[in-house]
């Protein structure tokens, strides 16, 4: 439950209060208490979250990932998106997505996958996708997003958190740096072996 607590603005006592009798809540559950809560005042809608995404959050996910890929001018067609989301929800040791809200809103979204690495002899991570609208960016939302996935990295066993990011985005360059990442001194090549969704 703690990954829950973290959402916007969640204590142990709201939490507490969505728990059923005879069982725990389920996070979609959580999701819609914490925003029947905020709707009616009982929450402040200014605060940050970072909260695991449920298969609820597919439509805005798809949203968010058409936006952050036309920033790029790549078009994404919504069923590319949605199938590749549900594909990663569907196989939760591959990964995990969360969605980031600000002011009670959908504010961007961030990607972790898996998998083993012979260099460091066990799982490594890798963000894949980090995203923040452009109207929350410097509020912090980047830096939570990747203290989220860097925790579940821990309780993962992951051993290294890998990101790639072009050499001329400062913005993004100086966001990892301050999150601990460092630059490899590697080249990333790859070798496609089926179009990219972008592409789909």
């Amino acid at each position: 439950m703690e990954a829950e607590r973290r959402m916007v603005g969640v204590s142990r006592h709201d939490v507490a209060d969505t728990k059923h009798q005879g069982g725990v809540v389920r996070p979609s559950q959580l999701i819609a208490s914490v925003r029947r809560t905020i709707a009616a005042g009982g929450l402040s809608k200014s605060m940050n979250g970072v909260r695991p995404a449920v298969r609820e959050d597919v439509a805005e996910l798809v949203s968010l990932m058409i936006e952050f890929y036309a920033e790029a001018d790549y078009a994404l067609a919504r069923e590319a998106a949605e199938r590749t989301f549900l594909a990663l929800m569907g196989a939760p040791d591959s990964g995990q997505v969360w969605i980031l809200e600000s002011d009670g809103n959908p504010a961007g979204y961030v990607v972790l996958t898996v998998a083993f690495s012979m260099e460091y002899g066990g799982l490594r991570g890798f963000v894949d996708d980090l995203f923040v609208r452009k109207g929350y960016r410097r509020r912090g939302l980047g830096g939570a997003a990747l203290a989220e996935v860097r925790r579940s990295c821990a309780d993962r066993g992951v051993r290294a958190l890998l990101v790639e990011t072009g050499p001329a985005n400062d913005a993004a360059l100086r966001v990892y740096g301050n999150a601990g990442f460092r630059d490899t001194g590697r080249a990333l090549l790859v070798q496609p072996l089926a179009a990219p969704v972008h592409a789909a």
